[in-house]
């Protein structure tokens, strides 16, 4: 189980800041904004601790102002490797964050984008943290919750409902269990090019556990809240 501060990330995906899910910051828990973020961050009342990127998004030139005080702001150049969010989650790594939740990192304009979060989450994953982005709010009130898995276990909560769906996110996911869902699996191989792991379902009145012995998994799923993953997950699966 992970049980220090947790790192908030905000990207500028969100087209409008109102359908960003509920957000709660605890007193360890650290803020960044990506970029663009920082309008998201505006919107929703929450003040960052870092800004960072190639504010291109942004429009903003830290020499000439704009920015919240007393914020820190870490410059990148346009031309880099990283994507905004890329970064932030390197700086929420070097600064000893083991838990970090992304949002408006996912859906927007940029289709490309919330391919690279994805991506994003494996590599906070394969470098000891646990990592996981949440969609806007949707009409209905559910909430987009994605996470990625490695090398261990989640047990979800009780009551979801819908589809719940598992990915073999960057090559070859052996031991994987699915247990209290429809098509369960036991100590089975997922390969990222054939998605066995799609579309299935809660069963009523079972906890959902997902586990893997080797490889990272992509977990998706939707729920009437932000699933808080530091409190359901385990190291070893």
């Amino acid at each position: 189980m992970l049980t220090k501060g947790k790192c908030l990330i905000f990207g500028a995906a969100a087209e409008e800041c109102g359908r960003i899910p509920p957000v709660k910051k605890g007193e360890d828990d650290l803020v960044i904004a990506a970029d663009g973020g920082l309008e998201i961050l505006r919107g929703i009342g929450i003040s960052p601790d870092i800004v960072l990127g190639d504010f291109d998004s942004l429009g903003y030139v830290p020499e000439k102002g704009g920015f919240p005080q007393n914020v820190e702001i870490l410059l990148h150049p346009v031309e880099k490797d990283d994507t905004d969010t890329g970064l932030a989650i390197k700086t929420a790594l070097e600064r000893g964050y083991k838990y970090i939740e992304l949002y408006s990192c996912l859906g927007g304009r940029r289709f490309d984008h919330s391919i690279a979060t994805l991506q994003s989450l494996s590599y906070a994953a394969g470098h000891g943290a646990f990592a996981a982005a949440f969609g806007e709010t949707e009409e209905d009130g559910r909430i987009l919750n994605v996470a990625a898995l490695r090398n261990g276990a989640l047990e979800l909560p009780f009551g979801l409902t819908g589809t719940l769906s598992v990915f073999a996110a960057d090559g070859i996911c052996r031991g994987v269990g699915l247990e209290g869902v429809h098509y369960a699996l036991n100590d089975r191989t997922l390969d990222p090019a054939f998605p066995l792991g799609v579309s299935n379902s809660f069963n009523e009145g079972q906890r959902a556990r997902i586990s893997v012995k080797d490889g990272t998994l992509w977990i998706m799923f939707h729920s009437d809240k932000v699933v808080n993953f530091s409190k359901i997950y385990i190291n070893e699966a």
